[in-house]
């Protein structure tokens, strides 16, 4: 190559219709990008072309919406990311890419301890390519009695020597493990974990109203005295309702804690929205009560979303996927006799679909899509929102969101 040749800048394109910009619906936007990053984003009548860049008009039904963020995701397409090789993996973060997902932290199962921390190798292969935004650890340290799909055999009573073990195999990439706050020594590793920026959240969890409240307390001033730049101060909650004790009007247990300290910001919640982990009706007053910079959406998906109906892997498990008329997906086990809902079986965009049916506010869950858990994965300045500056992900969904493009780092992927 010649060295006094210069590298050419990549074309400009922008796109041109209706488009969820900074958190509202601009009818005729013009959404600029060059390279990896987004250099305009607003009204067409403003937009000045000084870099000639190519149109890519909307057609009509046509809405351009931030890539997707999702917190919590275990596989998609026949991979499931807990026994999958790094190879498999890159492959189904590919597949989440072109499902509008364009962020994914990959989610772990419960697992026995060697093979628990294979799997956080092969996964940190994926997120070292950029691929995945880190790795978030559902276990091992949960409780037996509230273990839902995870296997009992592989639950453990809190071990700080193996803890540190699971987080250094993941070569700084494990950004969030999931612990039950009531078992002994919780508290110790929670202070482990936020001395490696790593974020505790609590589900999987047997807690009474009071432990998890002291547990929330406790959270928030390890993650504030530990001051990882870019990192949140406020711990999560994994999959709130799920695997935990029911909410009850003499006795608001672990539950009554979560809300009412996420109520005064104290805690961000995660929610499944697929109609069967919770209730449309309940996803409703959750929103009613919490505020959105409090909530996120994540799709616990498992390897048989965006596949065919059949039985797939999760982890140890073997699950049913299964659809219904509306083309609606569950995954369920059989433990003991008794059905399990095991894991999600629908996108991010296909729970935006079916929540909007159902008459949740669009543009919050899609906040709770988008910049809420960019903000917990401590990138609020970088992903979640049509914003000049921000990394160029961008999806282009129809009337029925399904994913007509998808724009990530500036790269077409669909």
């Amino acid at each position: 190559m010649d060295a006094n040749a210069q590298t050419l800048e990549p074309a400009a394109r922008y796109f041109r219709g209706t488009a969820y910009v900074d958190g509202a619906l601009v009818e005729d936007a013009a959404v600029s990008y060059q390279g990896d990053r987004i250099v305009y984003a607003g009204s067409f009548s403003e937009f000045r072309n000084d870099e000639g860049a190519s149109e890519i008009e909307l057609t009509e039904g046509e809405m351009l919406i931030p890539g997707l963020v999702d917190l919590h995701v275990h596989g998609i397409a026949g991979v499931d990311f807990s026994t999958a090789s790094s190879e498999e993996i890159s492959r189904g973060l590919h597949e989440l890419h072109k499902a509008g997902t364009t962020t994914a932290q990959i989610s772990l199962v419960t697992l026995p301890a060697d093979q628990m921390i294979e799997a956080i190798e092969n996964c940190a292969a994926a997120c070292h390519d950029a691929l995945s935004a880190g790795i978030h650890l559902e276990g091992p340290f949960l409780s037996p009695a509230r273990a839902g799909a995870q296997e009992r055999s592989a639950i453990l009573e809190v071990d700080l020597d193996l803890a540190e073990e699971l987080v250094l195999a993941g070569q700084g990439q494990v950004r969030c493990m999931t612990l039950a706050p009531e078992l002994p020594q919780a508290d110790d590793l929670v202070q482990l974990l936020a001395s490696h920026g790593v974020l505790p959240a609590f589900g999987h969890t047997d807690a009474t109203h009071e432990q998890m409240q002291q547990a929330l307390v406790h959270a928030r001033e390890q993650l504030t005295s530990a001051g990882f730049p870019g990192y949140t101060e406020v711990p999560l909650i994994t999959h709130l309702f799920n695997g935990m004790p029911p909410f009850h009007h003499r006795d608001s247990g672990a539950v009554g804690a979560i809300l009412q300290s996420a109520s005064r910001k104290g805690v961000v919640i995660e929610l499944i929205a697929d109609g069967q982990h919770v209730d449309y009706d309940v996803l409703n007053f959750v929103f009613s009560i919490v505020q959105s910079s409090n909530l996120v959406i994540v799709s616990d998906a498992m390897a048989g979303t965006k596949a065919p109906e059949g039985t797939y892997s999760l982890g140890t498990a073997t699950v049913q996927v299964t659809r219904d008329g509306s083309g609606d997906s569950s995954a369920r086990l059989l433990h003991e006799g008794q059905e399990l809902l095991a894991g999600g079986a629908m996108t991010l965009l296909d729970s935006l679909r079916a929540t909007t049916r159902e008459g949740v506010a669009f543009e919050r869950v899609l906040e709770a899509m988008t910049r809420i858990p960019a903000g917990v994965l401590g990138l609020e300045d970088e992903l979640g929102r049509i914003h000049r500056g921000f990394r160029a992900d961008l999806v282009v969904i129809d009337s029925n969101f399904e994913p007509t493009t998808v724009i990530r780092a500036g790269e077409q992927v669909l």
